[in-house]
């Protein structure tokens, strides 16, 4: 199956992208590259789609081509905003949400690695969750 590297039309003024195939359906928008071979590779893990050898590469190449970042980038003002919001949970539900948000494709580990740490610097813990 063919997929193609489409620009997203959802209004988020971030540039990203989606994948579309070739009746028209469409993934969820991504910002990375990184992102969207989570997506393809989840797509092709489930036999949601198949694709040849051939297609894969096709597919990978117009991602690579897609003038996305290769991984999220995220200032520290975000990572601030991410902190300040994670803070208005309990403690015991920051872990799972921080999880959650990995498995679901929403930030990188090495994003939640910095979002982390920089929790365990404002609340002053060194080990912010078990």
């Amino acid at each position: 199956m063919r997929l193609r590297v489409v620009a997203c039309n959802c209004g988020n003024s971030e540039p990203h992208r989606r994948f579309e195939t070739d009746n028209r359906r469409e993934t969820e928008g991504f910002f990375s590259i990184a992102q969207g071979m989570r997506i393809l590779n989840d797509m092709l893990n489930s036999g949601e789609i198949i694709q040849t050898t051939d297609e894969t590469a096709a597919t990978i190449e117009e991602l690579k081509n897609s003038g996305l970042p290769s991984s999220e980038q995220l200032t520290e003002r975000e990572i601030s905003e991410a902190v300040n919001k994670l803070m208005e949970f309990p403690i015991y539900m920051r872990q799972g949400l921080m999880q959650k948000a990995v498995l679901e494709g929403i930030i990188t580990t090495d994003i939640a690695d910095r979002i982390v740490l920089k929790l365990a610097e404002v609340e002053g813990n060194a080990i912010p969750f078990d």
